[in-house]
Order: structure tokens, then sequence, then C-alpha cells
């Protein structure tokens, strides 16, 4: 007898209820993303000697259980597609709901062209040039370079990427969430293969095999006090030791925030959940994906620091942030500086397969968010009506995901040819792509409770935890708004990130600026067509 599947039909636009709470764990995971181990530690202490990275992610860690608390109960009281638009929009106003998701949405569509430009040249080239220098294979390790020298080599590989992941998400949720799972279990596996390497090995091992690496390929001997010596020299980097107490840890925090802040990316699919009106099924996959990805790091970093040195990766750091390669065929992040450590092809074929996992896995959720934004859009009738067509035969999307892949494609280009428009793109992502739009859903949390507008909601939501009276919600509402709004302050006052130059502060705004126009005029075209969009915008959608 053929089973039945566990679906739920939503009628009204041809999405289904099929997703577990570990696909969202896995776009969670996924968003947040162990990558981070192949640049973090290094750029952090390349720009704050001193900083004490591992402790700062322990931190925020902490910090953000408030942030994932007020988006499980949200996402329990709207069970709905498109996360912060829904949130924002129905508890505070469609405007400011609109321009917030909008900005959210454009920064996650340049995400996804630069998570495909890392799949080319870290993940691709660093196994091609890994496993050219332990065959001795000069064909690898020059395709490798090429990747990252050649733009339209790179442009090639990543939009063959976004095209890939483009349609098995047309194919449906099931063999999309599945190929997640494939790929979070490479990148796990590359990752405790880094482990094991880092564990049964010691600072003066990987000295010995960094400079033998560097002297084969280049003819440098004992470069490894070289190389710091040189971002001290070139770059002023300042070498010193961490310190948890201090000033550089304070700031990093900024940089612990950078993956671990999209632990609630799973908000974004709540129309696609089974029993996505359960506050538990939400906090399985939104506080089991910071803790885990929150200890992960953190136990990778303290290793890093260990074996690598302390001093190596801050001089690493220096070179990354002054977008400067360094001598003797390095690829420089720290999967390829472990994978030097073993002779093992097999070994360094796993953390390479492992570096591009994590890439990949990159786009994947990102994809997901974007379409379903879209689709949150159209459905509220504030975006054209072909983006909240639904395929009957996957129940996706498909015009919503075709159109995310071809603007993220364009993005891409831009990241192959950097020119000016490429100083608008890089911390300050985190800003309009997630603190302010974080704060905001914080505000929102703090007056759902009492707002005229969704009181009745909340006291018919499934979770209405209170402490002496006084709502969890609002309560974490609060603490999330002054998590975001410090770390906000760290980005803006800290020059080192870029975040405050003039083009930079002139394309948030200007995001903001486009999606309140934008919701603005859809309403003028609807009224003209004799639509009530107002009355549209007033209820809870349907999807």
């Amino acid at each position: 007898m053929k089973s039945e599947k566990m679906v739920i039909e939503r009628t009204t636009s041809g999405i289904v209820r099929q997703l577990s709470w570990w696909d969202g764990f896995l776009s969670n995971t996924g968003t947040m993303n162990l990558f981070w181990i192949a640049y973090s530690f290094m750029w952090a202490i390349g720009l704050f000697p001193g900083s004490d990275l591992v402790g700062a992610l322990l931190v925020m860690t902490a910090l953000l259980i408030p942030h994932v608390i007020l988006y499980t109960q949200f996402a329990a009281a709207m069970p709905r597609s498109g996360g912060d638009y829904v949130f924002n929009s129905r508890t505070l106003t469609p405007a400011i709901g609109f321009a917030v998701n909008f900005s959210m949405v454009v920064w996650n569509m340049f995400w996804m062209g630069f998570t495909a430009y890392q799949f080319a040249t870290a993940g691709i080239a660093t196994t091609a040039s890994l496993l050219g220098h332990l065959f001795a294979s000069d064909a690898l390790v020059n395709f490798g370079s090429a990747i990252v020298s050649t733009p339209s080599l790179a442009l090639l590989i990543g939009a063959i990427t976004i095209i890939l992941v483009g349609a098995l998400a047309l194919w449906g949720n099931k063999p999309f969430f599945r190929v997640m799972s494939v790929g979070f279990i490479i990148g796990l596996l590359g990752v405790l293969a880094m482990v094991i390497v880092l564990l049964l090995s010691n600072n003066a091992a990987f000295v010995a095999a960094f400079n033998k690496f560097v002297e084969t390929s280049a003819n440098i001997p004992n470069y490894y006090d070289a190389f710091i010596k040189s971002a001290a020299e070139t770059f002023g980097f300042t070498a010193s030791s961490p310190r948890f107490f201090s000033l550089p840890t304070l700031i990093v925090l900024l940089f612990a925030f950078q993956p671990l802040g999209f632990s609630v990316w799973s908000s974004y699919l709540s129309g696609e959940i089974k029993n996505a009106n359960s506050a538990k099924v939400h906090a399985g996959a939104m506080a089991g994906s910071l803790l885990f990805t929150g200890i992960s790091l953190a136990v990778v970093g303290a290793l890093l620091t260990r074996v690598l040195g302390y001093n190596f990766l801050g001089a690493a750091g220096a070179y990354y942030a002054n977008f400067t390669e360094p001598e003797g065929g390095i690829i420089n992040n720290a999967y390829f500086y472990v994978a030097m450590l073993t002779k093992s092809p097999i070994v360094q074929l796993i953390i390479g397969l492992g570096l591009m996992a994590w890439t990949f896995l990159y786009i994947q959720p990102s994809l997901a968010m974007v379409s379903r934004c879209f689709f949150a859009w159209s459905i509220d009738g504030l975006a054209p009506r072909a983006l909240k067509h639904v395929s009957r035969k996957s129940h996706v999307p498909d015009v919503s995901i075709l159109v995310a892949c071809v603007i993220a494609i364009i993005f891409l280009a831009i990241f192959c040819w950097p020119g000016p428009i490429f100083s608008i793109y890089g911390a300050n992502a985190f800003l309009g792509g997630g603190t302010i739009t974080f704060a905001v859903v914080a505000v929102s949390a703090i007056l759902f409770p009492f707002s005229r507008k969704t009181k009745r909601l909340y006291e018919l939501a499934p979770a209405q935890y209170k402490i002496g009276g006084f709502p969890l919600m609002s309560l974490c509402g609060i603490i999330s708004l002054i998590v975001m709004s410090f770390v906000t302050f760290l980005f803006l006052w800290r020059s080192e990130l870029g975040v405050t130059t003039l083009p930079s502060i002139l394309f948030i705004v200007l995001l903001y600026v486009i999606g309140f126009i934008w919701y603005y005029v859809a309403l003028a075209i609807n009224r003209a067509k004799g639509i009530d969009t107002a009355k549209i915008l007033g209820e809870i959608p349907q999807d």
C-alpha cells in the first residue's frame, strides 16, 4: 500500500507544508555557515590585534538567544512565508515592513553572487591548488591560480553554480533540501577532518609544513617568520596575544555577529514548514543551529590559534584585509593552511570538498529566502503577479526563483570585475541585510503583545510565555534591540571595515528609499485598478 505523503496543501497558492525542523536547521546553518572558518579569525586578528574572537563567539552566542526566542514566537504566531516582511508589515506599518525587507532581499541577492564567487575562487581554487602541489600537477595548480586571476573563468563557474542551485530549487523542496543535507554532511566531514589534523599537530609542525610548501613552490626558505614580518612592515600589523577583557575583543563581537546573527533564516520559509505554528519546531531549527555553529566556530578557532599561531593568523588577515595575496602560491584561507599539515591526499580532498560544500550551502538558503519574499510581496499585491506563481508539479514559486537567479548572476559579475561599486559591498551588508532589519523586528516584538492591531493575534498564538506578567516576547525584543543597536554602532564606529565610506552609506540609504518609493507606487497602481491594498495588508497573508 502506498504511504500517504505528510503534507498540507495550501489551496490559496499551491504552496505545500512539507519541510521539517531539520530543513529549517539546514537553512539556518547554511546561512550562518562554517565557511567563516576560512577567514574570520585571520580577518579579526589582522584588523584588531589582541582580540579574542573565540571568546567573542561564545559571548555573541549567548547574546543572540533572545533574538532567536522572539523569532520563534513570531514564526509560530504568523507561520507564513516572508519572515521579517510579514512580522513588521503586520505589527508596525506595511510601508516600513516592505522597505526594510526590500533592503534585506537586495543584499541577499548580492550575497548569492558573492558566495558563488567564493565557491569558485576559494572552494574550487583551494582544492585544485592543494591537490596540484600534492601530486606535482602543474595543470591543477595553474587551474586553481587561473580561477582567482581570470574574472571570466570565475564568472563562468559561479554562474553555473547559481544555475545549478536554481535548477534544484525548481525541481522541488525535497531534492533541494536533500542536496543541502548531503552538502552539510560533506562540509561537516571537512571540518571534522580539520579538527583531527589540528588535534594531532602543533605549531612547530605547522611552521615546518608551511616553510616546506613555500620553499618547494617558490624557493623561499623560512617564510613563516618572514610572512609575519612582511605583514608588519607592509600593512602595519602589530604582533600581540589574545586578551578576552580588552577593547579589541569588544570590537570583534561584530565578527562573531556576522555568521551567528542569521540563525533565524528558517522564518522566511514558515509557510512550508510542517507544524509551523509550534514554537518548539522553530526553536529546534533556530536555537539548535545557533548553538551548533557558535560552538563549532569557537572550537576550531581555538585549535587554529594553538597550531597556526596567533600572530600568523593576524598576518594572514592583514594580507586578506588589504586584498593582497601572499607569495609562494599560497591561497590565503585557514582551510588551505590546515590541509598543509597532512600528506594524505584523501584528507586534503575531504578538507577541500568541505570548503566547497560550505560555499555551495551559502547560496541555497539565500535563494530560498529571496524567492519567498518575492512571493509574499506578490501575494500582497506589491510586486508583479507572476512572482506568486507556484508550480503545480513542484509546489515552489518558480518565477520568483528564476528572477532571483538572474539578478544574482548580475551581482556575481560585479565581484568578478570589481570596480567602484565593489566598495559598497562588504561589512555594510550586515547592516542593511542584518542588524537594521533585526532591530526593526525587535521593535515589532516589543509592541506585538500590546498593539491594538496584533494583541488579539498574540493572544491566539501558541506561545505566550511571561515573566512576572510581562510578555517574554517583548522582553526578548528589548534585549535584541539593545544588541542590534550596539553591533550597528560597532560597524559604524570602526572605519577599518569600510562601512562609513560615502558610497557605502549612500547605497544603504538608497535601498530603503527605493523600498518606500516602490511601496507607494504599488499602492497607487492598485488604487487605479480599484484594488484595496490596505485591506489586503491588514490581514495575515495566506500561503
